[in-house]
């Protein structure tokens, strides 16, 4: 069989190249080796210690608070990761932060996407594990309620909070996690045309990732002798009236109440691809009493 040296002296072009291919391999498995040694130290308590449930890149967002930060633009992502030993890792990411505000502490919350809960599971406390340059991870060792908790997995999300908004800047569910979420505001003014009416209203709107609306629309001080009848996402600019897309209230028992329904594949591509405003309707104007623009 030839070896190195007579294949060196009969094309060292060849032995050339192999000799790079070789030691490019070489650094490629001792970079990965590292990444994996690294990776067990940090993520897994134990080497032995098995993941059962895991959340990847899920999307935070300061319009899937309660209420909805509808002025503010920072971005993050949450991934958690449990494990068969009761511990639970997690990587926590905030971007475009403002100048002037801080993050704090970030938590897991039991709550729905319209509602805010109480904390199942400290997540960053500031002290031993805090913020830096926005970043934060760690491995958390977990009670039995807690893990089981997290592993029901129903009605949980991720909360970060800042100096700013000690309430929470960025949020999402790990159940069902966010795609859209907004608060908006109702009034006759904004009927095409404008309608006199002494209503006012307010409307929450989370549509996930996996087709479901969630919802909660209220109209108060409604003009003596009118009623509410049915609420729906329309699509249409502000200045235009469109076709509804899908109803938020199907009657009037429906006002007031958390909501949630299925949406169709076409209602989900109509909800993300067009200008959209809520329209609440009643029997004195039953073209709609009050609206508020959603998205544009």
């Amino acid at each position: 069989f030839p070896t190195q040296t007579s294949i060196a002296k009969k094309n060292p072009d060849l032995f050339l190249v192999k000799t790079i291919g070789f030691f490019l391999l070489l650094g490629f498995l001792i970079t990965s080796c590292q990444k994996d040694t690294e990776l067990l130290g940090t993520e897994k308590s134990s080497p032995t210690a098995q993941k059962i449930q895991a959340y990847d890149d899920i999307p935070l967002c300061p319009t899937f608070e309660v209420p909805a930060h509808m002025d503010r633009h920072e971005t993050g992502t949450a991934c958690i990761h449990l494990f068969d030993d009761m511990t639970l890792y997690f990587v926590l990411e905030v971007n475009n932060l403002k100048s002037d505000d801080q993050l704090t502490v970030a938590h897991i919350h039991d709550a729905g996407p319209l509602n805010s809960g109480p904390v199942i599971v400290g997540l960053v406390d500031g002290s031993s594990i805090a913020f830096n340059n926005n970043k934060a991870k760690g491995t958390i060792s977990l009670t039995v309620d807690q893990y089981n908790r997290i592993l029901d997995g129903n009605n949980l999300y991720v909360n970060i909070h800042s100096t700013q908004l000690p309430s929470g800047l960025v949020r999402n569910q790990l159940d069902h996690p966010l795609k859209f979420g907004a608060d908006v505001d109702l009034s006759p003014a904004n009927q095409v045309p404008p309608v006199v009416s002494g209503a006012s209203g307010h409307a929450m709107v989370r549509i996930s990732t996996d087709k479901i609306l969630f919802s909660h629309i209220t109209v108060e001080n409604l003009d003596a002798g009118d009623a509410l009848v049915i609420a729906h996402i329309h699509n249409g600019a502000p200045d235009e009236n469109g076709p509804v897309i899908i109803n938020l209230a199907d009657d009037a028992s429906q006002f007031g109440s958390n909501q949630e329904r299925t949406i169709s594949d076409s209602q989900f591509d109509l909800l993300f691809n067009n200008p959209l405003y809520v329209n609440a309707h009643s029997t004195m104007f039953p073209s709609g009493v009050v609206r508020g623009h959603l998205k544009d």
